[in-house]
């Protein structure tokens, strides 16, 4: 039997993709789809003529040229159908490669077989810079296509220059607040963004262009959030685009969408908002109910310890054990043992059983290679030693805490401010005379105008008995 593209293709298959081809190919069972499976069978145990092949497919039927030459056909097609699937699923670039390669060889009877369905499914199911990029420079691709089999009449140009107007400005979007997250860790970080056509672009969002587009709809959502923090309404636009859409957006994107929407959150409860709570323990849920803080099974460490932090928030601690359990041996192995330590710690800690909060703190401390977890482990030992009365260990802990932060310069700037702050109001309350009001509320006037947040909840609360 000479090697036809059919069984070319076939023989490369490896035992697992053919049982998946023939799977596909029953999946909707009919008299057809069985021959064509049984055809593929055949095929692979070796060397036949086709009217051997027909006798095995229609043991009671003549031998018919004409219908043997439809079934290869039909089967190819199917089965060129699949790998486009296969390929549609492994990867876009690989997609876009191939719509080259066959564009250069002018193959243009395929063409539509490997891009033409992937790029209708893409535009109704997937929300993503990336995808969007990359179907647009599929869509050049297309468009020379088109032109090989009917030339440059009525091409849809206006649609392809729409698609890549629409990527551009979600792109410039994403650009400006990525850059706007900078400045707030970086403050003086640079004077002006330097992004060609943002004023421009952010004047037509404003004037309603661009509504049609889910993409640049969630991008301006955003970008609103971090420039307009005030405006709370903002924040229930991009919620409603999320629960509307939000299970279209790839799961790398979605994650930077989420946590975005998170430090927005996380903002709001520094300004003093409490009710925000419930807002990130629900963000929270849908981020593990679509599978978002698992990057190649492995959780994320720092989600993973403020998800504890929010279900402590909200008294869930029994919610948060169960989490502990079931998530922390999907943490990383250098992350592990700290992330489920502290996290148990501060269950321990509002549960007021402090010394077991005490033991696993210090568990956290032993490990000298995180500084992160170093410095909250270090925060919540200061508030167990004043729980406890234990003066001694308070007075060491303030001392070394200090000169963990001299030698930990290299930490964001926000955060060492954080701690240093946190450190010099602790002296000045555990120094307080109690017959002293006055100077209570002074301090207490202090750290509701700082704008560092370190245990600011904790300190107010312990300043209640002086004010009393």
């Amino acid at each position: 039997m000479s090697v036809t593209k059919l069984t070319y293709f076939l023989e490369r298959l490896s035992q697992e993709e053919r049982d998946d081809f023939r799977g596909n190919l029953v999946r909707k069972p009919g008299k057809r789809d069985e021959i064509l499976s049984q055809l593929v069978e055949i095929l692979m145990e070796g060397e036949a003529e086709n009217e051997e092949i027909y006798a095995q497919l229609y043991p009671d039927r003549e031998y018919s040229e004409k219908q043997m030459r439809n079934l290869r056909s039909e089967l190819f097609s199917r089965l060129t159908d699949y790998l486009s699937n296969r390929l549609f699923e492994e990867s876009t670039e690989k997609v876009l490669f191939v719509a080259r390669v066959l564009n250069q060889l002018k193959v243009v009877q395929h063409f539509p077989a490997v891009v033409e369905k992937y790029m209708r499914r893409e535009e109704n199911d997937t929300l993503s810079l990336e995808r969007a990029d990359l179907n647009n420079r599929l869509k050049e691709e297309f468009l020379e296509y088109q032109i090989s089999i009917q030339g440059r009449k009525g091409l849809p140009l206006n649609e392809l220059m729409e698609g890549t107007e629409e990527a551009f400005v979600a792109r410039v979007l994403y650009q400006a607040i990525a850059y706007q997250e900078s400045v707030r860790i970086y403050p003086g970080f640079a004077a002006e963004p330097p992004l060609i056509l943002l004023d421009s672009i952010l004047e037509k969002l404003r004037e309603g262009a661009w509504q049609h587009s889910r993409l640049v709809g969630i991008y301006y959502g955003l970008y609103q959030l971090v420039t307009e923090p005030e405006k709370v309404e903002g924040f229930f636009r991009v919620k409603e685009m999320l629960g509307a859409y939000g299970g279209l957006i790839e799961k790398r994107e979605a994650f930077h969408i989420y946590t975005a929407v998170l430090n927005y959150l996380a903002r709001r409860r520094n300004s003093g908002y409490e009710e925000v709570f419930p807002e990130i323990f629900l963000l929270y849920q849908e981020m593990l109910n679509r599978g978002l803080l698992l990057e190649d099974n492995v959780f994320n460490a720092w989600h993973f310890k403020s998800i504890v932090s929010t279900a402590i928030r909200l008294e869930k601690f029994a919610w948060a054990l169960d989490f502990i359990q079931i998530y922390g041996p999907q943490l990383s192995a250098q992350f592990q043992a700290n992330t489920v330590n502290y996290s148990r710690g501060m269950i321990a800690y509002y549960q007021n059983r402090f010394e077991e909060a005490e033991t696993l703190m210090n568990k956290v401390l032993e490990d000298f290679s995180d500084p992160f977890f170093g410095l909250d482990a270090r925060s919540y030992l200061l508030r167990i030693y004043y729980e406890t009365g234990n003066v001694t260990g308070q007075d060491a802990l303030l001392n070394s805490f200090r000169l963990f932060l001299t030698r930990h310069q290299d930490l964001l700037p926000d955060r060492l401010e954080n701690y240093k702050e946190f450190i010099r109001f602790f002296r000045r309350l555990v120094a307080l005379p109690p017959d002293k009001p006055g100077r209570a509320e002074k301090l207490r006037q202090e750290i509701l105008d700082s704008p560092r947040q370190a245990g600011r909840d904790w300190l107010l609360q312990k300043l209640e008995r002086f004010l009393k």
